[in-house]
């Protein structure tokens, strides 16, 4: 006898609450990722936009949602190279050190004031 390829109920039940699962994942993963550009933004805000515009401080969560909204108008997050393949460690590194590289940058533009 061979191998039936039917999948039981109890293991449709294990794919279905895994797939559920992968997606509140990556949404936590975005999420954060979306607050730690927050508190970047935050610093850049208060060292530039406040003295030359004369606006007033913004919390960081008032800032996360100025970053979901701008995420709207940037959806390629994903650094692709030939035929759509996803080069995974320049993208996730790219979101580790982009938020630090801009503080660096910020932070240097700052001083010299």
């Amino acid at each position: 006898m061979g191998k039936s390829s039917e999948v039981s109920v109890g293991q449709s039940f294990f794919i279905v609450i895994g797939a559920y699962l992968t997606i509140a994942a990556f949404l936590a993963l975005g999420m954060c990722i979306a607050l730690y550009y927050a508190w970047a933004f935050t610093y850049i805000w208060e060292w530039f936009v406040v003295p030359i515009f004369h606006l007033p401080k913004v919390t960081t969560l008032q800032l996360y949602g100025l970053v979901l909204m701008s995420a709207l108008f940037n959806l390629k997050l994903i650094d692709y190279k030939d035929d759509r393949e996803v080069k995974w460690p320049n993208t996730i590194i790219g979101w580790l050190l982009g938020p630090l590289f801009v503080l660096l940058i910020g932070y240097i533009a700052k001083s010299m004031m």
